[in-house]
């Protein structure tokens, strides 16, 4: 019986040993799963500025093409009523402003008209 006992006793404390080492790996792993949850919040947060600043880089592009088509069309035209068009043009599309006054400088009044 007392071997019995004995056996039974060495077998409860490798038991205990066992579940020692698996709490501990539980620890470890909690601690590393919050670990990653951490980094994974920093990272949806850069990406959402990487988004942002995406968005405000192809606004940019976009006002650069038109800027650059307008700045074509002028510099191609020889008319005096195509340049004000363009001139319109570029006003309401890159500044935002759909009246404007435009005047044109008469020479040998050196008056605007």
């Amino acid at each position: 019986m007392r071997a019995l006992v004995t056996t039974l006793e060495a077998e409860k404390d490798r038991l205990s040993g066992e579940l020692e080492k698996l709490r501990q790996e539980m620890d470890r792993q909690r601690a590393e799963r919050e670990q990653l949850g951490a980094t994974l919040h920093d990272m949806e947060n850069e990406n959402r500025r990487f988004v942002e600043r995406f968005a405000a880089l192809q606004t940019q592009n976009a006002n650069l093409a038109n800027l650059y088509v307008a700045g074509f069309r002028l510099h191609g035209s020889l008319d005096p009523a195509e340049v004000a068009t363009v001139i319109q043009e570029i006003v309401a599309n890159l500044i935002g402003c759909e009246e404007m006054a435009l005047f044109e400088l008469n020479d040998p009044r050196k008056a605007c008209a």
